[in-house]
């Protein structure tokens, strides 16, 4: 028997999942925030329509029309990016052409995926309403971007990590291919931004990650499924993390570009991104003032906060996945060394670019890990109280969105 089939996933809470009298009123509850956050989400969406392109979209819808009139990427068309945005762009510019509304009707697109992608993932921990939620509140704060910002890498990124997180948690006959998938669509995320590397522990762990006894003496994690299966599952992983690495590598190869792209992705780029660091003594102080600075100081103390009442009324096994992922996220958007307003849409992806870079172009990317901490309508206030679920709003930082 194949304990891969079998091995149940981690169960929500008791405390959200109701008793049995409540089970009906819970489920009411639960279907009409669903239906609620779908109705924002259309309603958040729609304003998208009226953005033109900004700088950075004419810019990757220019080089990807180059690429179907068969020009090669850094060696006729330059810009220091990854190549994964621009030949997402030619895919846009054959389907849509060069008209001023491609890039918001991708954003739109992407919004509804990611809208999906972050219930499926919170529903597990949070519950139903929860879920919902958290979607409401990621819809409302995209809706806060202006043109400028739309369909940028991060993104793009954010819908990779979310759906590959998705695919390793699949179930059944078929869980060899989804972990392959997942690794590929994660090795996409990197060709997006590669900060996208960061993201491998979620991807690999998160998954099947145990957290009950985490409220336990002695705290302790778990996986659902046996190790063996693991490591297999990590394998498959890996594999399709190095087959979408090397197939973008090689496709630049065979093309003749890579000469080009070597000394602007691995001699200039490096350097460039140094230059932010040796010309400021103070970096790391810098970091946590920009930090601060974008995210707000109540964002920052209101995690710690709630990831010491999480421990002190033992609910760690809900706070810790989601404290997990913005976690990530956040590692995701230091590593781009360069910290812009758009960088920390990861950490609010957590709320999963250049403009939100990566995971915003980076922060944009994942989905808002720090939106999708808070459980909503059910379990105890632990989660929702350590959430920056609120903060994104704070005025500071959709100033910097915004303007």
């Amino acid at each position: 028997m194949n304990p891969e089939i079998i091995s149940p996933t981690q169960p929500v809470p008791s405390e959200v999942a109701g008793t049995a009298p409540s089970e009906a009123r819970t489920s009411l509850l639960g279907r009409a925030l669903l239906a609620l956050a779908a109705l924002f989400v259309v309603v958040r969406a729609l304003p998208i329509l009226s953005f033109p392109l900004g700088r950075d979209q004419g810019t990757y819808l220019t080089i990807g029309q180059g690429l179907l009139e068969g020009k090669q990427l850094y060696r006729d068309l330059w810009d220091n990016k990854p190549p994964g945005i621009f030949y997402l762009y030619a895919g846009i510019a054959k389907l849509l052409g060069r008209a001023m509304w491609s890039a918001a009707v991708v954003d739109i697109l992407l919004l509804l995926l990611i809208s999906y992608f972050l219930f499926r993932f919170t529903e597990t921990y949070l519950g139903r309403a929860g879920a919902a939620i958290a979607v409401m509140v990621h819809a409302s704060w995209h809706g806060e971007m202006k043109y400028f910002w739309i369909a940028q890498p991060e993104t793009f990124q954010v819908v990779c990590v979310l759906a590959g997180y998705l695919l390793m948690k699949r179930r059944g006959r078929w869980w060899k291919a989804t972990s392959f998938a997942a690794g590929f669509v994660l090795g996409y995320a990197c060709w997006l931004k590669y900060n996208g590397v960061a993201f491998l522990p979620f991807l690999l762990f998160l998954p099947f990650l145990d957290t009950r006894g985490l409220d336990k003496e002695p705290p302790r994690v778990s996986l659902t499924i046996p190790w063996r299966n693991w490591v297999t599952r990590a394998a498959f992983l890996t594999a399709g993390l190095a087959a979408a690495i090397g197939i973008v590598l090689a496709w630049i190869v065979f093309k003749g570009a890579w000469p080009a792209m070597r000394e602007i992705q691995f001699k200039v780029l490096p350097r460039y991104a140094a230059m932010a660091i040796q010309r400021n003594p103070h970096y790391l102080l810098s970091v946590f003032a920009r930090t601060n600075y974008y995210l707000g100081v109540w964002t920052l103390w209101a995690t710690l906060a709630g990831l010491l009442v999480a421990w002190m009324r033992r609910d760690l096994r809900r706070f810790a996945p989601v404290f997990l992922a913005a976690s990530l996220a956040y590692i995701a958007t230091v590593m781009q060394v360069r910290l812009h307003d758009t960088t920390f849409r990861p950490a609010t992806l957590s709320s999963p670019q250049y403009g939100r870079t990566s995971w915003s172009a980076s922060m944009r990317a994942l989905v808002p890990w720090q939106e999708i901490s808070g459980n909503g309508a059910g379990g105890s206030p632990p989660a929702w109280f350590g959430s920056p679920l609120p903060t994104p709003f704070s005025g500071r930082f959709r100033t910097n969105l915004t303007n």
